[in-house]
């Protein structure tokens, strides 16, 4: 499978100590942030093509679904692409 740079770069940071979150309603939003969302670490911005290549592979799951926020995590199979 071939993946973008951004997309693997996106997949090794999730590996380490990045959390990947969206907004939920009208005008979604996707983001990576250091330490866990919402934990005030260094953020970057995920562009939403970006985010549904990823979940369209099977890269990455939803791990919680609360309004207004989602949270995301690895697969197996996204896990397996940062090892090699």
């Amino acid at each position: 499978m071939r993946l973008s740079a951004t997309q693997q770069e996106i997949l090794k940071l999730m590996a380490g100590d990045w959390e990947l979150g969206s907004t939920n309603g009208i005008r979604p939003t996707w983001w990576l942030q250091k330490g866990g969302t919402g934990k005030g670490g260094e953020r970057k911005d995920v562009r939403s093509t970006t985010f549904f290549a990823l979940l369209d592979r099977g890269l990455i799951e939803t791990a919680s679904k609360k309004f207004p926020f989602a949270y995301y995590r690895l697969t197996e199979e996204g896990k397996r692409l940062v090892l090699l």
